[in-house]
Order: C-alpha cells, then structure tokens, then sequence
C-alpha cells in the first residue's frame, strides 16, 4: 500500500513537472534560439522574452486557479471537471493577449515562426475550451501534438536537425499517456482526439 502511494505521488510530480502550461513554453524557447533575427538581440532582451513568455503563458493562468476556487467557478486545482477548464483557457488567452500587446508597446518586430506559434497557441487554446465544455480531451497531448507538429514543420523550414528534440517529446509523450491510461486519469480517445488536433494545427496551420 505504501509504495503505491509513493508511485502515485512520483506520478503527480512528473505531471506537474510536464504541466500544459509550461509545455507551451518550450516551442516558445525552440523559436527564440532558432530564429536569427532574435539569435542576434542582446542578452538582456533575450532574457526579458522568456520572463515575459513565463509570466504570460505561466503565471497569469496559474495564479488564476485560487481565484477561481474562491468564487466557485473550479471546485479543485486538478480541474476534475472538464467543463471548469474553461476558465484557465480563458486566463491563457489573457496572458496571450499581454504578451501580443507587449511586443507591440516596444515595438519589437515578431518573428514569422514566433507569431504563428502564438496564433496557434491563440487558435488551440480557443479550441480547447470549447471541446472541454462538452468533453474531457487531454490538455498534454494536444500541447505534445502542436511541439511535435510545430518543431517538425520549422526544422524543415529552417534547415536545422532536431531530432533529438523530437525523439524526446515522443518518449516523454509515451511515458506519461501509459501512466495516465494506467492510473485511469485519461482515457485513450482523449488522449488520441487531443494529440491529432495538436498535431493537424502543427503541421498544417503553421505553412501558412
């Protein structure tokens, strides 16, 4: 009984370790250093990107959950109810909003692979909460689905080898749906409806 206590403990923290939110953020990490416009900017500028892509896309909808608890809109942070995960796609697109107007305020030109990414991410996550106020649908593999689709499209755009990148959001992808499926916290249609619309705005929604 003990150990299985701990593995369902180990199991939450790799969860969170690979939560939705922050998996957005390294297609956000993925077009910053392999773009050359944004490879040339200081340092400093740099860095403010990936507070400012932190702070939008991380902060803002986490540091939404308590709020929502206290008024009654969520009645638990796993989000147990798939019509409550409304609210933090709508916190998310908030914090997508902030960074557009941002980048705008100081007149920093966006990258083509930077913008689209973030208008997908705008598209899915609109997607996502609609889908969810009918249906449960696995927020990871839709975000593993978009990296997948996202870094496989630019690295043939860009002419750059990122198959260990891949390989890596594939293993990781598997290790984490045979965990859920086993604990019984997803089930495979909405781990397979997630990851093909993820991957469809990758690859496709991305050439454009």
């Amino acid at each position: 009984m003990k150990e299985m206590k701990k593995n369902k403990i180990a199991y939450r923290i790799l969860l969170q370790l690979f939560n939705p939110l922050l998996l957005i953020l390294i297609g956000i990490a993925f077009c910053i250093e392999t773009d050359s416009y944004l490879q040339l900017l200081p340092f400093r500028l740099k860095l403010y990107l990936y507070l400012l892509s932190f702070i939008a896309i991380y902060l803002i909808p986490l540091a939404s959950l308590p709020i929502l608890r206290n008024i009654g809109s969520i009645s638990d942070y796993a989000l147990t109810q798939h019509r409550e995960r409304l609210f933090p796609a709508i916190a998310l697109l908030l914090g997508l909003y902030f960074s557009f107007r941002t980048l705008n305020d100081l007149q920093l030109p966006i990258p083509q692979n930077l913008n689209n990414y973030l208008i997908v991410l705008i598209i899915l996550t609109v997607f996502f909460g609609v889908i969810s106020y009918f249906w449960k649908i696995n927020p990871r593999a839709l975000v593993f689905g978009l990296l997948f689709g996202f870094i496989s499209v630019q690295s043939l755009l860009l002419h750059i080898n990122a198959s260990w990148i891949l390989i890596a959001i594939v293993l990781v992808a598997g290790i984490l749906f045979t965990l859920q499926l086993f604990y019984a916290s997803s089930k495979p249609k909405e781990i397979l409806a997630a990851l093909f619309s993820g991957l469809f705005a990758g690859l496709v929604l991305l050439f454009f």
